[in-house]
């Protein structure tokens, strides 16, 4: 049992070596094959054993991190490959049983690609770099936040959208080096497979991302100088959500709240805190919204930048109107009401408008000159004495009436009953203003909507 046991273990010793020994050459076979694939190419240019002399460019984009509208520009996450075809480096896997190798970064030539609008890359290190039994060099990056310059256009806010350019191309090398294309082997024709992209909760990318090939040459210079350039076009739509509900909802609450302080009472005393407080609500309103929208132009000012400063406009006008209506309503009785003024509280303006009209009686009226003949021909008995009872009851209730009056307008001097009317009036004539600016401002505050509704829709 013993020899049986040792003849077992000296076997397993034996293949365990033999497995050793085999790795080891096969571990010094592809090192001898991944050195004579590093003798064949260097780290210079190898323009003139490259397949097609073209460079393919490639990008994988994750997701929008976010467009900074006040910096113009929009951060990106994304992956970047670069490919090109060396043929001399291909080889037959059935025969050496390597499909791929793996070789450090930069141990092979990589091409010098810019983005020519990028602000800002993180984390830009290349991975290793793998090279196909075909010759196809593959240089993959790792995640990189790019921030590239975007031009903004916030006329439209919060119902815009953005078309951000990205351009890629040669830095150095010129055409007559290499070109640089798009493989169709990894991307559809004219536009981005966005199959790992996510969505950003503010903004949505709007598919297909197209590029084009752009040739480039300076001016005066000869053809060798051409540059070829890749450009992307992304175009993102802003999710409106979140500022309609609280910017623009607010804005018109808070327009509409206003007219409160013109409805609202002198007597309340609240009048004109309360318009104050509107405006203030709606000058914080502006201040948030400078804080998120850039610096722009005449012609590309937000619309709802202009809405704001219109309904500030409007509280401000209805502030200034509520001091006025508090001091003519507190205005002293002594002071007589003008003619004009009379005619006013008098006319039908006041039925149109839902307010009480100014009532006058003609005997104690103190803007018209006494009549001494009415109270004359109270006096007087009808001539007609064949004239029925009725007749005579009528006379009798009307010489009545006027006693009656004679005695009222008898016990109230003419200053009291001035006093009482001058009261009566500068409240009635408060109240007219309050009501003619209400309307006036419901009527202003409606009218802006619709233009500015029709101004966004019209750009």
């Amino acid at each position: 049992m013993d020899a049986i046991k040792n003849f077992t273990l000296l076997a397993f010793y034996l293949v365990m070596i033999s497995k050793l020994i085999e790795s080891f050459q096969n571990a010094t076979e592809e090192n001898d094959f991944v050195q004579s694939i590093l003798e064949q190419t260097t780290n210079k240019s190898p323009h003139s054993n490259m397949l097609n002399k073209t460079v393919y460019l490639y990008l994988d984009l994750y997701q929008l991190l976010g467009i900074d509208e006040k910096e113009g520009t929009v951060n990106l996450k994304l992956w970047i490959y670069i490919t090109y075809y060396l043929p001399h480096l291909a080889w037959d896997p059935s025969v050496i049983g390597i499909y791929t190798i793996t070789l450090p970064p930069r141990s092979v030539w990589t091409p010098d690609i810019v983005f020519f609008d990028a602000t800002e890359m993180i984390y830009d290190t290349f991975h290793d770099q793998i090279i196909l039994y075909n010759g196809l060099v593959v240089t993959k990056t790792s995640n990189i936040n790019l921030k590239t310059v975007c031009s903004i256009n916030v006329r439209h806010f919060p119902f815009d959208t953005q078309e951000c350019r990205l351009l890629a191309g040669h830095w150095v090398n010129t055409e007559s080096s290499y070109k640089i294309g798009v493989d169709l082997t990894f991307s559809e024709p004219d536009k981005l497979d966005l199959l790992m992209l996510t969505q950003s909760g503010q903004w949505h990318l709007r598919e297909p991302v197209t590029y084009s090939i752009i040739r480039r040459r300076f001016k005066d210079l000869p053809e060798y100088f051409t540059y070829n350039n890749i450009e992307y076009v992304f175009t993102f739509d802003r999710i409106p959500t979140f500022y309609v509900s609280v910017i623009l909802i607010p804005a018109i609450l808070l327009g509409a709240t206003s007219v409160l302080s013109l409805v609202l009472p002198v007597e309340a005393g609240e009048k004109v805190s309360l318009g104050v407080t509107i405006l203030l609500a709606q000058i914080v309103e502006l201040l948030v919204l400078s804080e998120i929208l850039p610096p722009s132009r005449d012609n590309d000012f937000p619309i709802v930048g202009q809405f704001v400063i219109f309904l500030i406009v409007l509280v401000t006008l209805s502030v200034v109107v509520c001091v006025l209506v508090s001091t003519i309503y507190y205005i002293p009785p002594c002071k007589c009401l003008p003619l004009f003024i009379v005619r006013v509280l008098t006319s039908k303006l006041m039925d149109i408008l839902f307010l009480e009209r100014l009532i006058l009686d003609e005997r104690c009226n103190p803007f018209n000159k006494p009549d001494v003949s009415a109270n004359q021909k109270l006096d007087q008995k009808p001539e007609s004495a064949g004239e029925p009872e009725s007749s005579n009851g009528a006379w009798k209730n009307s010489r009545a009436l006027g006693e009656d009056v004679s005695r009222v307008c008898d016990i109230a001097t003419q200053g009291e009953i001035n006093i009482a009317i001058n009261t009566r009036g500068w409240k009635l004539f408060a109240a007219l203003i309050d009501r003619l600016f209400c309307v006036c401002y419901t009527l202003a505050q409606f009218i802006g909507m619709l233009y500015y509704y029709s101004m966004a829709k019209s750009d």
